[in-house]
């Protein structure tokens, strides 16, 4: 359905290219549960599902914890126990409680709760520069304007607001907005322009 290639790109493959392993990894920032967001966060070990990052804390909301945990009928089809439940039983899964700043060094976590409840933005910040990456607030660069939207969105109305308050912090840091979900692009500059926003200028990392 997913047309997912076994043979192509993943998280692992890529760290390998970096000269990193799962062991290297000791902190995994979940934006929410959604399967195409958290699926690559644990792994088959013979009939068992674990980490794949044994040595890792996997950060998460309890707003989204719970969201997933009990999913309404609109979102049903996007938590998969599988994807999380083995992160509660290794104990692993670092449950956080609203935004927090300086989570870590040069790392910040804003609030969005109009895609799904308790979804968590991160905010990598370092010598000046900024980097928000925006999870399904901002799911590719089209959808820097504020009105365009997904049919996935639990609160269309709420997540504009969102838009606004976190995009406007965004252009005024002249920082850059990652995207998770864009074919053509993996970053952006944007700029405000009058009560709206647009892509000033693409990157491909």
């Amino acid at each position: 359905m997913f047309n997912i290639n076994p043979n192509g790109p993943t998280l692992v493959k890529s760290l390998n290219e970096h000269g990193l392993g799962p062991d290297d990894i000791h902190e995994v920032i979940l934006t929410h549960l959604h399967f195409d967001h958290v699926g690559g966060g644990v792994r088959a070990e013979g009939s068992r599902l674990v980490p794949t990052f044994p040595k890792a804390r996997y950060s998460i909301q309890r707003a989204n914890l719970t969201t997933a945990s009990h999913p309404n009928l609109r979102e049903r089809s996007s938590y998969f126990a599988s994807n999380f439940q083995p992160l509660i039983d290794h104990q692993v899964l670092h449950i956080l409680e609203g935004p927090q700043t300086n989570y870590l060094p040069g790392v910040s976590l804003f609030i969005s709760n109009g895609h799904t409840e308790g979804q968590q933005l991160v905010k990598i910040s370092d010598n000046g520069l900024s980097l928000l990456y925006a999870g399904d607030l901002v799911p590719t660069s089209t959808h820097v304007r504020t009105a365009w939207l997904m049919g996935y969105d639990l609160n269309p109305v709420l997540l504009m607001e969102e838009k606004q308050k976190y995009l406007s912090m965004v252009a005024e840091e002249k920082g850059y907005l990652f995207f998770e979900h864009d074919p053509y692009c993996d970053a952006a500059l944007i700029e405000k322009i009058g009560s709206d926003f647009q892509v000033s200028q693409r990157f491909w990392l």
